[in-house]
């Protein structure tokens, strides 16, 4: 994909964020799952977490561990991570990056208003 029509790439989003450090950035997501879901964003443009250096790696996970405890002060106890790579795997923006999604006993997926069928 090319970088200059990856919205990731484009200037605007950078208004949008809430964290940054050298390699990567996290926003919230426009469309959410649960309330407070979170995309950290590798700066620069790479579709596959596979591609990514260590250090890449390492300031991402700074900054899921810098959300996790901005979002445990909210009384959320459980989260979901992930990364798509692939259509086949759900990745529909060509740009590495991660999911970091609160989870709390009874919410409901806020894109689909129902129920996930795995909480009881």
């Amino acid at each position: 994909m090319n970088s200059k029509k990856c919205i990731f790439c484009s200037s605007k989003i950078f208004s949008r964020v809430v964290l940054k450090n050298k390699n990567a950035f996290a926003i919230y997501d426009a469309d959410p799952v649960t309330i407070g879901h979170c995309l950290i964003i590798l700066k620069k443009h790479k579709k596959s977490f596979f591609n990514l250096t260590k250090s890449e790696i390492l300031d991402i996970y700074n900054l899921i561990i810098k959300l996790k405890k901005n979002i445990l002060k909210k009384n959320v106890k459980s989260f979901n991570l992930g990364v798509n790579y692939g259509k086949v795997a759900g990745q529909t923006i060509n740009h590495c990056h991660f999911h970091l999604i609160p989870r709390t006993r009874n919410d409901f997926d806020l894109r689909l208003k129902k129920d996930f069928f795995w909480i009881k």
